[in-house]
């Protein structure tokens, strides 16, 4: 699904994990019990002396898998509205849901403050484990709950299971419309890593080329580039590309943005990384140079029985930043 720029995040951090497109981290190899995971992140933006966001996170094993909650509290001075608050409060809410392959069936997000923000995503797979629909849900004013709102089909997978095709449904109030409306096509190398991804539109009485997200990785798996073209005069013209570098433990340490005018050029922003490592190895502090901006990330970290092997795989290999990105990609 890619209208949805806040739940996008979370749908490639769980593509990393299912299909193997994750760079190795420093939090270990796969384990059924006893891993590491996060117990809280706070993230402080080092304009004064008080924490801006705190998240927690709480893991429960269920009967087909596992379910994580992260409840992410704010400052009420860096929240969209102002609610009358002086410290910290409850801003919103994550739980996500996997089954015994470690594979996510259920992402929901839920507002404290402004329900029609709330969320939900569904997924769906074959006997062979396959991803073979998606559910998106938002918030109904009239109806004052959640209604499907956009589906997303995807077929003719490969050898590894990887989705070739995603074909893209809306509801009109009643039904799924009959055909659909968007398509993206993508291909992957033997290690799983999608190596390009095509966005058509339709026009006349055919699809035609949109849009193209080209990625290219290191030897670990990790994304050193993601090129965005677009089809102009019956050809691919480069746009915007991202460039990412990594430490030895495949943390992300930079992140440098260019726009295309017959060459690549700097287009202002990037992001810096540099981690602190406990004596357990794991990231214990993120700092982060945004441009002109300072924050500091503080990571404290708790070691659970997951019996699970498919759900604690997924977790554990999270990086300590994915875990940020993930919990955060809902706030605007």
């Amino acid at each position: 699904m890619k209208k949805y720029h806040f739940i996008q995040l979370f749908t490639v951090l769980l593509a990393l994990v299912m299909f193997g497109c994750g760079g190795s981290s420093s939090e270990g190899s796969s384990a059924p019990s006893g891993i590491f995971l996060p117990e809280s992140i706070s993230l402080d933006f080092l304009t004064d002396d008080t924490v801006d966001y705190m998240i927690e996170f709480d893991f429960e094993t269920l009967q087909d898998g596992l379910r994580l909650t992260a409840t992410i509290s704010a400052d009420p001075e860096t929240m969209p509205d102002e609610v009358g608050a002086e410290e910290l409060i409850e801003f919103y809410t994550l739980v996500a849901e996997l089954n015994t392959a470690g594979n996510p069936t259920l992402f929901m997000c839920t507002f404290n403050f402004d329900e029609t923000q709330n969320m939900k995503q569904e997924y769906t797979y074959d006997d062979n484990g396959y991803l073979i629909e998606e559910i998106y849900y938002e918030y109904d004013k009239d109806l004052e709950e959640l209604e499907e709102n956009e589906k997303s089909v995807y077929s003719d997978h490969d050898p590894n299971g990887n989705p070739q095709l995603e074909e893209v449904y809306y509801w009109d109030g009643s039904q799924w419309d009959a055909d659909f409306s968007e398509m993206y096509t993508s291909t992957y190398d033997e290690n799983n890593n999608m190596l390009e991804e095509i966005d058509y539109e339709y026009e006349g009485d055919d699809w035609v080329y949109q849009d193209k997200d080209v990625f290219t990785y290191d030897d670990d798996g990790n994304v050193l580039t993601q090129t965005e073209q677009s089809w102009v005069d019956g050809g691919w013209q480069n746009d915007d590309r991202e460039v990412c570098t990594y430490d030895d433990y495949g943390n992300m340490t930079s992140q440098t943005n260019y726009t295309w005018d017959d060459g690549w050029e700097l287009d202002g922003d990037s992001v810096e990384c540099t981690y602190t490592i406990d004596d357990t190895d794991k990231v214990s502090r993120i700092d982060v140079s945004e441009d002109e901006d300072q924050h500091r990330v503080s990571f404290s970290w708790q070691q659970i029985e997951i019996p699970c092997e498919g759900a604690a795989g997924f977790l554990e290999d999270m990086t300590a930043l994915e875990w940020l990105m993930m919990a955060l990609s809902f706030y605007d």
